[in-house]
């Protein structure tokens, strides 16, 4: 990349095969970077961009069409931006019902119109963990507070978007920094969090959550159970969206927290490694949800965690940008591409 980057996002852009990279920390200072880039996927570069409205790090990035990426949140303000990817510049802001640093997004398709879920995260001086959602809509261009609250405030949790216009929301930390076992779901249809029965076979904050089509089920993996010391979990779970219950768990080839999941072409799960309890490590996995069996893949050439993996869909290749190097914690601006 032209600039080292932590917490920042990386978006795949189909119309052009490029990703859209955003914000980040590039100093240890937990300072956001309001700078750009796009890397080219036709020749391997990239070239920085115009900057967003204002600094961002922690935040998310939602890709809804060929001119509007949504990016929000990162920052000590309720501005969101509409980002046009193949114009280089940002369309418009547009306001959310609160400030959120270390929140999730999960971009919904629900009756022809697309959404993007905001829940969870920190917010204001104190840097309390929110409870509350919001939901900005493509059509009316505004955000709509969710109407109740989930069952716990969280971050480090996942959301991961189903079919129906569901959200699973999984796990995570509590406002006390206790460790979740808890699952709920964002209903589209009354626009409400519904808390559910079903709980994780393990407590586990900073995992990863992929859905995966051909079994229609949600990838658990790793993460950690204690805020403080970052000891990372071995174990994995799927989570059946049919019965909303969880179906299987087992253990990963190697501890993890602070890695990516990733939805590979031909149906595989990979997991970049990232923060194994006392360094970052360079091995990465594969899923294969057919036989429920995991496999070592190639390795990375630096050990990271914090960094972004996207899936380039015109060539199966995954992108594998930024990050920290434990336990300097010095930031990368190394990419790395995969190739299954």
């Amino acid at each position: 990349m032209v600039v080292a980057r932590v917490a920042h996002t990386s978006t795949f852009i189909p119309e052009t095969n490029s990703v859209l990279i955003t914000g980040g920390d590039s100093n240890n200072l937990w300072i956001g970077s309001p700078s750009t880039e796009t890397f080219l996927s036709s020749n391997g570069s990239s070239a920085l961009g115009r900057n967003m409205t204002e600094a961002r790090f922690l935040h998310t990035a939602d890709h809804l069409g060929p001119h509007e990426i949504l990016i929000a949140g990162g920052s000590n303000t309720s501005n969101a931006e509409v980002f046009d990817p193949l114009l280089g510049i940002t369309n418009r802001t547009v306001i959310m019902s609160a400030p959120r640093i270390e929140h999730k997004s999960a971009l919904i398709d629900y009756g022809g119109v697309k959404r993007v879920l905001l829940m969870g995260g920190y917010y204001g001086v104190e840097m309390d963990i929110s409870p509350t959602g919001e939901v900005y809509d493509n059509v009316t261009d505004t955000f709509k507070p969710v109407n109740n609250n989930m069952s716990s405030a969280r971050v480090g949790h996942t959301a991961t978007a189903i079919p129906n216009g569901t959200v699973v929301i999984a796990g995570g930390f509590s406002e006390t920094f206790t460790p979740l076992d808890s699952i709920e779901v964002y209903s589209s249809a009354s626009n409400i969090f519904v808390p559910l029965i079903a709980r994780l076979s393990h407590a586990r904050g900073y995992h990863t959550a992929t859905y995966i089509p051909s079994i229609q089920a949600i990838l658990f993996t790793g993460g950690e159970f204690n805020y403080t010391s970052s000891v990372a979990l071995q174990t994995y779970e799927l989570f059946d969206i049919l019965s909303l219950t969880i179906i299987r768990n087992g253990t990963l080839l190697d501890p993890k927290t602070g890695g990516t999941a990733t939805l590979l072409l031909n149906g595989e799960v990979l997991l970049v490694e990232g923060y194994d309890g006392f360094n970052d490590t360079i091995t990465c996995e594969l899923y294969n949800p057919m036989t429920d069996l995991w496999r070592a893949a190639a390795s990375l050439n630096m050990a990271r965690d914090g960094h972004t993996a996207t899936l380039l869909e015109n060539s199966g290749q995954v992108l594998i940008c930024g990050g920290v190097i434990q336990p300097s914690y010095s930031v990368l601006d190394e990419c790395e591409l995969y190739h299954p």
